[in-house]
């Protein structure tokens, strides 16, 4: 993938994908606004902020910029503490709730695609979540990578043959109680992982 930061609204319109000796490429573009999101952690693309090899820059303004935004990512998990992080894993996690309340009302009337989808809204931020427990980010995307997750030291124990559940199930039931264990365990981890930084009473 490339991306670039336009200097105008204009520049938005110049994306484009491309298919190249059968491979697909991406030409796309993010505003300075995004890339800041990235150097916060709050955005699940910081990967590819942090990890980017600079092919070309209009100016050293912008050159000055671009490098605080990568040196940003490096100080946050150098100096932080956990506590900022597991801060960021539980803001990711509540965001799963409304999916994992709309999977529930609807039972299971609806179609297996319908559940698919909001299993995706609830397992990206869940996976976004453990990375952040453990104080990096997901370098790809999770679907490319999902054996870069499965090595993270701090995890739920099961996560594994859970999210086997939710990708290969074909029973409604099955996806959302798999996803609403995944959510459960990971507000675990999150919880153990808390109980360790108090002081002991």
């Amino acid at each position: 993938d490339f991306f670039y930061i336009p200097a105008n609204p204009k520049g938005y319109n110049a994306g484009l994908s491309f298919i190249l000796n059968g491979i697909s490429f991406d030409f796309w573009p993010i505003d300075w606004e995004r890339a800041e999101r990235m150097a916060r952690l709050e955005d699940s693309k910081t990967g590819i902020l942090a990890d980017c090899k600079l092919l070309y820059v209009r100016s050293d303004e912008d050159l000055e910029r671009f490098n605080h935004l990568k040196l940003q990512i490096k100080d946050i998990r150098s100096f932080e503490g956990e506590e900022k992080f597991l801060d960021m894993a539980e803001a990711k996690l509540k965001s799963v709730y409304p999916f994992l309340w709309e999977m529930r009302r609807a039972g299971i009337g609806q179609s297996l695609s319908f559940y698919r989808l909001q299993a995706f809204e609830v397992v990206a931020p869940v996976l976004e979540a453990i990375a952040l427990v453990n104080r990096t980010y997901l370098r790809k995307g999770w679907g490319k990578n999902l054996t870069e997750i499965y090595n993270l030291p701090v995890r739920p124990a099961e996560l594994e043959q859970v999210m086997n559940t939710i990708m290969r199930s074909a029973e409604p039931p099955a996806i959302i109680g798999a996803c609403e264990f995944l959510a459960d365990a990971v507000k675990g981890v999150i919880d153990d992982r808390r109980s360790l930084l108090q002081p002991p009473t």
